[in-house]
């Protein structure tokens, strides 16, 4: 599983990754950008159906610190909903 530049455009030249993807499965994608409209160079994470632009935190800085945190998250979610259908 490796993290996929899908930044869609740049305005400035040169172009420079500012948005990252990675799929787990089939029917998960998880992003992070730190370009978002509302949040300009804040990390913001996505994944449907919990996380619609949501802020990573001050501390993230980097790249890989927004890889990082966005898969804890999305670890505790999914661990929170296995753990409500074992219960």
């Amino acid at each position: 599983m490796k993290w996929v530049d899908t930044t869609g455009y740049s305005r400035d030249a040169p172009r420079v990754p500012t948005t990252w993807s990675i799929y787990p499965a089939k029917e998960l994608k998880i992003t992070v950008t730190c370009s978002h409209i509302y949040y300009r160079d804040k990390w913001v994470l996505h994944c449907e159906p919990w996380y619609n632009t949501h802020p990573l935190g001050d501390d993230v800085i980097t790249t890989n610190q927004a890889h990082k945190k966005a898969l804890a998250l999305v670890r505790e979610k999914i661990a929170k909903i296995a753990a409500a259908l074992n219960g």
